[in-house]
């Protein structure tokens, strides 16, 4: 009888304690996070970490700068990332990354990074503000304010059957796993290029992608979709003077390479850029120098 009180006291402690332990959260399986990530002004960055973590991490180390040591490990744990943003100073952001616990291995670094504090339970602050949400089993999620992160945090809980962002051929094209890297931009008169460029038509676009190359490199492809084919020759004029002037004259050996090989032609109302090839480090050197314009 005693053996039987005890072992009842036992039994009632531990349903108790996990009572009060929360749990991870477990968001929806099937859920499109591009279905509820903020605005048609903000471009999208669909990445492959756990495939390719040199280049995930040369890309979104100014966007959540933690500690480099730890954050490979969560890389390499994250099968995808999705990221919408906004082009500015500071740069306005929410972020998915979906895999094997890679909110673990996240707040293992964002101890160990300069300028992080732990804001409430298992959510920290960061420089500028930016917020990370680590409480999710198999999804991380940050925001550059609070607003987005609560945009993030209530779609986890009941996603919408909005329609995807992307159209279905570009949707199906990322899905068949070439490409390392998405960018979509769906208003392409957000994009920050040089001045005295014709005013972008209305429902014009931007997308890129990045393909895995054999020699270690990742080969940029981008279209510029104009709405219509009145300004693309003057677009097509901009950029080539844009990257002969960012490339062509840069100090980087590697840069000046790919200005020599990439192409740039129209087919239509579609500006094509392809064969723009370099490494990760070399990637994540243009587009640190870019956002410092």
């Amino acid at each position: 009888m005693k053996q039987t009180k005890t072992y009842l006291i036992y039994l009632l402690c531990s349903l108790s304690f996990f009572a009060c332990t929360t749990r991870p959260v477990m968001p929806p399986q099937d859920s499109d996070p591009l279905a509820v990530l903020p605005s048609t002004d903000d471009f999208y960055l669909l990445a492959r970490p756990s495939v390719h973590p040199e280049l995930s991490y040369e890309l979104l180390k100014d966007i959540l700068p933690v500690d480099s040591s730890e954050i490979y490990p969560a890389l390499e744990r994250t099968h995808n990332t999705v990221i919408s943003a906004r082009f500015g100073k500071p740069l306005e952001f929410s972020g998915m990354m979906e895999g094997e616990y890679p909110a673990f291995f996240v707040r293992r670094s964002l101890k160990k990074s300069p300028g992080w504090s732990k804001n409430e339970e298992k959510t920290y602050k960061g420089p500028d503000g930016i917020l990370a949400d680590t409480i999710y089993k198999n999804t991380l999620l940050a925001a550059s304010a609070d607003p987005r992160l609560h945009v993030l945090q209530s779609a986890l809980m009941k996603f919408p059957e909005d329609n995807s962002v992307l159209s279905a051929e570009d949707r199906e094209w990322w899905e068949s796993g070439n490409a390392a890297l998405l960018f979509y931009l769906p208003d392409l008169a957000v994009f920050p290029m040089p001045e005295g460029l014709p005013v972008v038509p209305e429902g014009s676009s931007l997308l890129i992608s990045m393909i895995p190359a054999d020699d270690g490199r990742y080969s940029l492809n981008g279209e510029f979709r104009f709405a219509e084919a009145g300004s693309t020759r003057f677009w097509a004029l901009g950029l080539r003077i844009f990257l002969a002037g960012r490339l062509g004259l840069s100090e980087s050996e590697e840069e000046r390479l790919a200005m020599s090989e990439l192409n740039l032609k129209i087919d239509g109302a579609t500006i094509i850029l392809d064969n723009w090839n370099m490494t990760a480090p070399g990637w994540g050197h243009f587009l640190s120098t870019f956002n410092a314009q």
